[in-house]
C-alpha cells in the first residue's frame, strides 16, 4: 500500500444528476449545455482536492447490460434520455478527451461494475479509495479504506454513515436490496417486505442466508 489516494468517479451518474439539478443553459447556437457545465464543475472540484492523487472515470456503455440477459425486465421501466440531454453526451465525451482524465467504458458493463472492479482490484495499492457517486448500490463497497462521496450533497459515507442512511451496514447492502428490490432498476423484492421490515430481519438474523434458513427454506 502506498500513501496516495484514488478517486473513482461515476461520470454517468454525474451527467444525469447535473442535468436535473442545474437549470437549462444553452450555448450561443442554442445547444443545451447544463449537464456539460455540471460535469465540468464537479470534476474540477474533485481535481482541486489536495488529497486527489489519482483519478479515473467510470462510464456506462451504450450496449445493454449483461444483466438484461439474466433478467429480461431489467431497467425495462427506464425512459429514453430527455431530448435536451442527448446532444450533451457527445460534448461531454469531447470535454473529457480534452481534459485528458482517464476513463473506462466497457461494452455490456455499467459504471457500477467498473467501479466495483477497480475498487476491489486496487484496494491494497492505495491508502484510501474514494468512490464519487450518488448510487446507493455502491454502498456495499464502503469499508475502513473505501469512502463514498455524494458531491451533489457534499456528504461522505463511511461504514457508520451507510448504516445511518439506509439502516444496514455495507456488507449487508446486497441482502437488503435482495429483500426490498430496486424500483429504479425494475428489480422486484420480496412481496410484503418493505424497507423497515428488511432492516428488522437483517438486524435479527444478520444475513439473507440466515433469514432463509430460519424459515426452513434452505435445509441444513
Amino acid at each position: 500500500m502506498n500513501s496516495e489516494n484514488l478517486y473513482i468517479v461515476d461520470v454517468s451518474s454525474f451527467i444525469f444528476r447535473a442535468f436535473y439539478a442545474i437549470r437549462m443553459l444553452n450555448a450561443p447556437d442554442g445547444t443545451p449545455v447544463n449537464a456539460v457545465y455540471g460535469v465540468l464543475t464537479m470534476l474540477m472540484k474533485i481535481l482541486q482536492k489536495p488529497d486527489c492523487h489519482h483519478i479515473v472515470l467510470a462510464q456506462d456503455s451504450k450496449e445493454k447490460s449483461f444483466r438484461s440477459q439474466i433478467y429480461e425486465a431489467y431497467k425495462a421501466n427506464r425512459q429514453e434520455p430527455p431530448e435536451e440531454l442527448r446532444p450533451q453526451f457527445k460534448i461531454i465525451d469531447d470535454l473529457l478527451d480534452v481534459m485528458g482524465v482517464a476513463r473506462i467504458k466497457v461494452p455490456g458493463q455499467e459504471a457500477d461494475d467498473i467501479i466495483a472492479t477497480i475498487s476491489k482490484k486496487y484496494k491494497h495499492q492505495f491508502k484510501h479509495i474514494y468512490i464519487v457517486s450518488g448510487d446507493k448500490d455502491l454502498f456495499q463497497l464502503v469499508d475502513d479504506t473505501t469512502t463514498m462521496i455524494d458531491t451533489m450533497k457534499d456528504i461522505h459515507y463511511g461504514v457508520n454513515e451507510v448504516k445511518a442512511k439506509i439502516g444496514v451496514y455495507p456488507h449487508q447492502v446486497v441482502d437488503y436490496l435482495s429483500l426490498v428490490g430496486d424500483s429504479s432498476d425494475n428489480v422486484p423484492g420480496v412481496k410484503g417486505i418493505g424497507e423497515k421490515g428488511a432492516i428488522k430481519l437483517i438486524e435479527e438474523f444478520d444475513s439473507l442466508e440466515n433469514i432463509l434458513k430460519s424459515n426452513n427454506i434452505i435445509s441444513n
